[in-house]
């Protein structure tokens, strides 16, 4: 299978064959992950979306096999209709986030929230041997202390600006 991730705004039909998969952006733009099949034939899509602008950067596969989406956004990121997962409030501006998707229907799994007051980028989401996964990122203001939701001992801030999460 093949997987896509994007920010789009406006309407779309992300189905690029003859059926529809109608989208409207809650946002400027909101986060979508679309899944086609190994001959082009689209099988789903989600959506994630808010008030601001959601995006993603990255897609991996951890050892459970869950495919992993990271990315940022502004504001907040909110779940589909319907899933367990908590939505995302950012506690600045653009904050990271980290999103556990089945890959098979693109259900959510869970989902974590990585910032400080100030804006946060990011820039690389890695696979590790082990098959868990590896945010890289950093903070674009003197935003103070770095807040992972749920609470994480186990992240580094190298030179007070680069962030390194294992997940």
């Amino acid at each position: 299978n093949v997987y896509m991730v994007a920010g789009l705004g406006g309407t779309q039909d992300l189905d690029p064959g003859v059926g529809e998969a109608p989208f409207t952006a809650d946002g400027n733009q909101d986060l979508t992950v679309i899944s086609f099949d190994t001959d082009g034939i689209f099988r789903w899509a989600e959506t994630f979306g808010g008030t601001g602008s959601a995006g993603g950067h990255r897609l991996i596969f951890d050892g459970s096999g869950d495919l992993i989406v990271s990315g940022t956004y502004e504001t907040s990121l909110t779940m589909p209709d319907g899933t367990t997962v908590s939505n995302l409030v950012s506690n600045g501006l653009f904050d990271n986030f980290v999103l556990w998707l089945d890959p098979q229907n693109g259900s959510p799994q869970r989902a974590i929230n990585i910032g400080t007051s100030g804006n946060e980028n990011q820039t690389g989401t890695i696979a590790q041997s082990g098959g868990n996964g590896l945010l890289i990122g950093g903070t674009l203001g003197s935003g103070g202390s770095f807040s992972v939701n749920p609470e994480r001992s186990d992240f580094l801030i190298d030179d007070g600006s680069v962030l390194t999460v294992p997940l």
